[in-house]
């Protein structure tokens, strides 16, 4: 086995998955082991605590059990990741990489607000209080700046944003092959741009790879909230319970057989 390649699994336990996060991970399964004789890494983003509930978590392992995915390192079960693997457990790891971070500044400025309006905060030099305001990166690149605007590092909340635990663990893990959505273009663009202002060699010589979304019967992207109002078509969870295959997933994804997806 290629000991230089490894990439991640790395879902987010704030609902039920659906076929969207199945074909995301196969995806990965078949591009990182199948093609690149790599080892995946399995990692669950729980940084944002107000959403995840246990049985979610737990979702996650059930389903890579069913998907018969082989996963190399992480938690083993739900009580091994509560006990050794929450991002929960790192809060003052990823603060203490956000004070390495130049350019950031305080803002108490409203999402509603900011959707219109520029943000006045970098010139008001306020100190960070939790519950008040949130700290965000004062972002030079245009693009990136048109896209994502002065994105949020810490949250209002005391919670390290998804952009920056998502970094810092790939860096932690040495991950070096990066599979997403290609709705995640603009986050992995953001992430780039947040390594190299930390000087990082890790995360900006990954090799990257965004594959394009399984869509719902209306053409739209699968959400978790869309996905609990059509739960007997695209909920994993009950899929499995009403005894779907791996087999019929795969032919759900435009595919004859698991041999075909793989070959695709």
């Amino acid at each position: 086995m290629n000991q230089s390649i490894k990439s991640r699994i790395a879902p987010t336990p704030s609902g039920f998955l659906h076929l969207g996060n199945a074909y995301n991970f196969l995806v990965i399964y078949r591009e990182t082991v199948v093609r690149r004789q790599g080892k995946l890494h399995l990692r669950i983003d729980d940084s944002d605590s107000t959403r995840v509930r246990d049985e979610y978590i737990q979702d996650i392992f059930d389903t890579i059990n069913w998907l018969n995915i082989p996963i190399n390192s992480g938690p083993k079960d739900l009580q091994d990741f509560k006990k050794h693997f929450s991002q929960l457990l790192k809060k003052d790891h990823y603060k203490a990489a956000l004070e390495k971070v130049p350019g950031t500044f305080v803002c108490d400025c409203s999402r509603a607000f900011l959707k219109d309006n520029s943000c006045p905060c970098l010139k008001k030099k306020l100190i960070y209080k939790p519950g008040e305001n949130a700290i965000r990166l004062s972002v030079q690149d245009s693009e990136i700046k048109k896209k994502m605007g002065d994105f949020v590092l810490w949250r209002k909340d005391d919670l390290p944003s998804y952009q920056l635990v998502s970094l810092i663990d790939d860096i932690d893990e040495n991950i070096n092959l990066i599979i997403r959505g290609d709705d995640l273009v603009d986050s992995t663009k953001a992430q780039f741009l947040l390594a190299e202002l930390l000087n990082d060699k890790v995360f900006t010589s990954c090799s990257f790879l965004h594959h394009p979304l399984i869509k719902s019967e209306a053409g739209e992207k699968i959400s978790k909230s869309q996905s609990e109002k059509n739960s007997s078509s695209m909920i994993l969870k009950e899929l499995r319970r009403d005894g779907t295959t791996r087999e019929d997933l795969i032919k759900k994804f435009g595919f004859n057989s698991f041999e075909d997806f793989l070959n695709a």
